[in-house]
């Protein structure tokens, strides 16, 4: 990546070992780029199926909100007419919300979104998900990120999760 550099010079900018410049220079097609690239890592790392490289993991907590918009939109009968599936799944991601409140789970989202160029966002929709009570928790029951992330870093991560929890 080029850039004027002193006396109009054009010097090389920072780059990351992928060739891509650093987060907070990048364009929206260096982002989706980048965001592929960790898919298609991950799909390899985590030996994640084909279809998981362009489908985004959702939080159990964002598949409880999506459910019930979409059961409030279609009607009163919607509960009737539900497959017994789909009361499960509902059931269930109501259970397992772990951010109840819209305001709670926006937060969480971006406190997971100031990791997604260290962790995969699979991992953090698992650690949203499962809420370890401790960075070697964590790392126990998400092996993939053992190597990705300091203990204290991810220690604060999941204090401050647990901070919004319902």
């Amino acid at each position: 990546r080029r850039r004027l550099g002193m006396a109009g010079v054009k010097e090389e900018g920072p780059t990351m070992a992928n060739g891509l410049p650093p987060a907070e220079e990048m364009t929206d097609a260096d982002m989706a780029s980048r965001l592929m690239e960790q898919r298609k890592a991950a799909r390899e790392e985590m030996r994640l199926g084909d279809e998981f490289v362009l489908a985004r993991p959702v939080m159990v907590t964002e598949a409880a909100q999506l459910m019930r918009k979409e059961r409030a939109e279609a009607g009163r009968d919607a509960s009737q007419a539900d497959g017994k599936q789909y009361r499960q799944a509902l059931d269930y991601a109501v259970e397992f919300d772990n951010f109840k409140d819209g305001e709670a789970r926006k937060v969480v989202e971006d406190k997971l979104s100031q990791h997604i160029y260290t962790l995969h966002e699979f991992e953090l929709c698992q650690l949203a998900n499962l809420l370890p009570t401790d960075a070697e928790e964590a790392k126990a029951i998400i092996p993939s990120i053992e190597h990705k992330i300091d203990d204290d870093v991810l220690q604060n991560l999941l204090n401050e999760l647990r901070n919004y929890t319902s």
